[in-house]
């Protein structure tokens, strides 16, 4: 009866431009001590995460109506799934709904719809989730985790 349900998007390489005057995309510029260092504009290749959002709406919606869930914590603060949720909590009112929120974002808007208290992860939460150490796979084999994971 009780599950969890892992919905994926997908990482697409996309190219970027950083403009030193508009400031655009400052996150992702590369590291530099003086801006006055940097060229005027510098073209680069990343990833960004596609149809996540989309996914974990659509199955939300479909989810409410095969009746696989009472109560969702849906962990994302993307407020693009919000209509999802709302959809569903129009349609079946008995359904309920937590915004589970990843380290550092605030969800303003999945909070205001959600019906529950919202939880924040916190480091201290992903601390005491980790594996023991160390993760022993067979007599001959184990797997140590990271050091700057301690």
């Amino acid at each position: 009866k009780y599950g969890v349900h892992v919905v994926q998007g997908k990482f697409s390489p996309v190219t970027k431009r950083f403009n030193k005057f508009t400031m655009q995309i400052t996150d992702m510029a590369p590291v530099v001590t003086e801006l006055s260092a940097l060229p005027d504009e510098i073209t680069f290749r990343t990833n960004e995460e596609k149809r996540t959002d989309v996914n974990l709406a659509t199955k939300i919606v479909d989810y409410a109506y095969q009746g696989k869930y009472d109560h969702a914590y849906i962990v994302s603060a993307d407020g693009d799934i919000a209509p999802a949720i709302e959809t569903a909590k129009t349609r079946f009112p008995q359904k309920k709904f937590t915004a589970v929120l990843p380290i550092g974002l605030s969800g303003q808007y999945i909070c205001k719809i959600c019906d529950f208290n919202v939880i924040k992860i916190e480091e201290r939460h992903l601390l005491k989730a980790q594996l023991p150490e160390p993760v022993v796979i067979s007599p001959e084999k184990s797997i140590q985790k990271p050091q700057n994971w301690a």
